[in-house]
């Protein structure tokens, strides 16, 4: 159905009285006078677009927490009361969803339709660590020893470290889409709590209780996974506990004779590069591990970059005398298996 404009609505839309209208515009704009206003106007105008986008993002978040589980919207409800934290879970549920449609770009749809459902914050929530960092900044806002206003600074100078780092090619750190830049109240107890699951866990391995002792070694590693330092330093301290629990984990696995996994966390631990006493132990570890292995070459090469680093460490003469003992004893086996099976052949 069609409808057309007359009388004086149709005059002042016309094409030469709209251009017109352009032209007065253009010219009360120009006038000096006008400009404060001009500038009020455009002020409330962004003003009323972010509170807008805010409105929205606050609708979303309240859609994605009513979708959780409900003993997850439970704990995470101390959460929500800070609006700080608030805008950070809009963040971090946004950060997920973006990397769930990077991972999938051919999803298209369908990656939109699950960061809509609450599926980019239970990205998040998967990883109790996350939640519980959330629920100690609460305890930190609550108990005055963070304000919101540090916090929103804190956050607002993570965002300007990110944006320089990426425009001096990335030389501060960065964190990864399932990784959260701390600062540096919040990052301190992060590493109390993962010292404490290694504390708890070294009382486990001491008791011989394997599976206790690995879950909570799991649980340390989860935390220094989780956490980025914003400082060169305060990195240096999260790769360190990272190396050094990933090196208890290598020992669970050694005590249960599971050689391949210890020699996998052993891998880990020397990618860290978290300064020669973690290497020294890692290649000690591993060592050992392909002992266990009977990857005694392998075991021998691990000595020697254990002697670079530590020419008289205590362990390497009694570790290199017992693989070269077991490397004696399977070429003897070897051969005489060989043997026998000759003779077999000749009768």
């Amino acid at each position: 159905m069609n409808s057309h404009l007359t009388g004086p609505a149709a005059s002042l839309f016309a094409l030469e009285n709209r251009q017109q209208l352009e032209r007065s515009f253009k010219e009360f704009a120009a006038r000096p006078e006008n400009k404060p206003l001009l500038e009020q106007h455009q002020q409330q105008e962004v003003a009323a677009a972010v509170e807008l986008q805010e409105q929205q993002q606050l609708a979303l978040l309240q859609q994605q927490v009513s979708e959780l589980d409900p003993a997850d919207a439970k704990l995470l409800a101390p959460v929500l009361r800070s609006p700080v934290l608030r805008q950070l879970l809009v963040s971090l549920a946004r950060d997920a969803a973006a990397a769930e449609a990077a991972a999938a770009p051919t999803a298209g749809r369908g990656n939109a339709a699950t960061a809509a459902s609450g599926g980019g914050l239970q990205a998040w929530l998967h990883n109790p660590r996350v939640l519980a960092l959330l629920r100690e900044a609460a305890r930190a806002l609550r108990a005055g020893r963070l304000s919101e206003q540090q916090l929103a600074a804190a956050l607002s100078q993570q965002a300007r470290a990110e944006q320089q780092g990426q425009a001096a090619g990335g030389s501060e750190p960065q964190a990864a889409p399932n990784q959260v830049l701390l600062p540096s109240t919040l990052l301190v107890e992060a590493l109390n709590e993962h010292l404490s699951e290694r504390h708890t866990g070294n009382k486990a391995y001491k008791q011989q209780q394997w599976a206790a002792a690995l879950q909570h070694y799991q649980r340390a590693l989860a935390v220094v996974n989780f956490v980025v330092g914003r400082s060169a330093d305060e990195q240096a301290e999260v790769t360190a506990n990272k190396a050094a629990v990933l090196l208890n984990i290598a020992a669970v696995h050694m005590a249960q004779q599971e050689w391949g996994a210890a020699v996998a966390c052993c891998d880990e631990a020397l990618a860290c590069q978290a300064g020669e006493e973690a290497a020294l132990k890692a290649w000690l570890r591993r060592s050992k591990a392909n002992l266990g292995r009977h990857e005694y070459e392998a075991a021998l090469q691990d000595l020697e970059k254990a002697q670079q680093l530590e020419p008289w460490h205590e362990d390497i003469p009694d570790l290199r005398t017992a693989v070269l003992h077991a490397q004696r004893a399977a070429a003897a086996s070897t051969d005489k298996q060989l043997a026998a099976k000759m003779l077999r052949l000749a009768s």
